[in-house]
């Protein structure tokens, strides 16, 4: 059954489907369910004493219920101590009963037109026939919103343009008005949303979209409209609902990059910020819903806006050609770890490349590979070099070249032997010293975050399937290859 109301007492639940049959579910003792007993209902059970009626409106009290038919006949069941059913106080509480209200009506030439309940109180209002067929008459569907797009095409060329441009923010800056454009109107099949299913039409979002985009003047109010809205999304949304209009705009996203030859890069960033607050579970909802198409333009640009928006997460090497974990993130900055770790796991989930440099020890780590100095090296060449000089060297007056155990790593000195801070590096003790160097690095400096990221790449992630792949393989699959073969390209 399709819902289309939904009305709450105190203990007790009605709820009113498109057929008009009332189901009720909760407490019972006031006999505020209409099954003619006190007892409660755990799951929704129809109301058969009013099967035959097409109801068209509920409302709950505290511990009442009233109903009205489309014969404008309304009915009340439940807690009588205050007169609120408006009938007799020997009728049976338990059982829905009509409440003279129509004859009362009938005799002033009125009809009732809406009912209310209060706590302990029951109200309705009334209006003159003629009155409410002009109201009905008048009361017209909203227009769709290819027949909105239709008279803006037609109309932007002229003095309407002002009304237009009003009625293109009001459109396009609200959540809600987006979702209901939009909406999959086939066999009511929007009642229908869940995670697997959004409920909305996808092919009328690209025909409208590709129409608006085609006129300048509407396509920059369009885009100026969404860039406002985005700031307004809620990133936990109560339903799944309120995903939908993260949909509509990748739905935007992908025609403005099918029809202009300069996309709107501001609006892009925009909105993956706007997806970048989701939680991993709405990611990975949204994230089965996008198109290939857009996929990866969609984590190019969520990328870029990360290490934009959140520069204190990252460190880069001395060439700016590769990134690794900061050693300085703050506590907030921890957490972000592990959604940046979703992110990643998506993108490879969707065989998306990351557009950040990573080197080979972060998937050796994630394949628990221990970092050697060759990663140093790769990572960083003034500093590999260095300890692989001093890995090198032959003679036995090494600590005379005045190396010691401190370092300098991210912009801080660490003391790599606590207990013994001016420690010289020997002949005697330079392995030990090298690997005390590249594991602090790759390994103590980051123990919190990376258990972080590892902890969000694998919610996505299958790590035992992940262990088929060697770090380089893995690599090339998240990052892309470093190394072309320009003579296979030139062929």
């Amino acid at each position: 059954k399709t819902a289309v109301r939904v009305s709450c007492g105190e203990e007790h639940t009605a709820v009113l489907t498109k057929g008009g049959a009332v189901f009720t579910f909760g407490s019972g003792r006031y006999g505020q369910l209409g099954h003619n007993s006190s007892q409660d209902e755990l799951r929704p059970r129809l109301v058969a004493e009013l099967w035959g009626a097409k109801v068209t409106e509920i409302a709950c009290g505290r511990f009442h219920t009233l109903v009205r038919t489309d014969s404008m006949k309304v009915y009340s069941f439940g807690r009588n101590d205050q007169q609120q059913l408006g009938r007799g106080e020997d009728s049976p509480p338990s059982v829905p009963l009509p409440v003279p209200l129509q004859q009362l009506c009938a005799t002033s030439g009125l009809v009732i037109e809406n009912i209310f309940a209060g706590g302990d109180s029951s109200f309705a209002t009334c209006v003159h026939k003629k009155d409410l067929c002009r109201r009905l008459k008048n009361d017209e569907t909203p227009p769709s919103v290819e027949n909105m797009v239709d008279t803006w095409i037609s109309g932007c060329d002229s003095k309407l343009l002002k009304k237009i441009k009003k009625e293109i923010h009001e459109t396009f800056s609200s959540a809600s008005c987006m979702n209901r454009s939009f909406l999959s109107q086939s066999k009511d099949k929007h009642f229908q949303t869940s995670p697997d299913y959004p409920g909305l039409d996808f092919s009328l979002a690209q025909s409208v979209f590709k129409k608006l985009l085609k006129k300048e003047v509407l396509s920059t109010e369009v885009q100026a409209a969404v860039v406002q809205l985005l700031p307004a999304l809620d990133g936990n949304p109560v339903g799944v609902e309120g995903l939908r209009v993260f949909l509509v705009l990748n739905e935007l996203l992908h025609v403005i990059q099918k029809l202009k030859k300069q996309p709107n890069t501001r609006l892009a960033e925009e909105v993956a910020a706007a997806v970048q607050k989701l939680s991993p579970e709405n990611l990975q909802i949204i994230d089965s819903k996008v198109t290939d198409v857009y996929k990866r333009d969609f984590f190019h640009h969520l990328f870029l806006r990360i290490v934009s928006d959140k520069p204190e997460m990252f460190m880069f090497n001395d060439s700016e050609t590769l990134v690794w974990f900061s050693s300085e993130a703050s506590e907030e900055n921890v957490v972000n770890f592990y959604l940046f770790g979703v992110l990643c796991g998506l993108a490879l989930y969707n065989n998306s490349i990351v557009h950040m440099s990573f080197p080979l020890v972060l998937f050796k780590k994630l394949l628990d590979v221990e970092p050697t100095l060759e990663d140093m090296i790769e990572f960083s060449e003034a500093v590999g070099g260095s300890l692989k000089y001093i890995l090198d060297y032959e003679d036995d007056d090494l600590e005379d070249q005045d190396f010691t155990f401190k370092i300098h790593w991210d912009g801080m000195d660490v003391d790599l032997d606590p207990q013994d801070p001016q420690k010289a590096v020997t002949s005697q003790n330079k392995k030990q010293f090298i690997d005390a160097y590249v594991n602090y690095a790759f390994n103590t400096s980051v123990e919190k975050v990376f258990q972080e990221f590892q902890r969000g790449f694998f919610q996505v992630c299958d790590q035992r399937l992940l262990k088929l792949f060697h770090p380089h393989e893995l690599q090339g699959m998240l990052v892309g290859e470093a190394v072309y073969d320009w003579e296979v390209l030139r062929q």
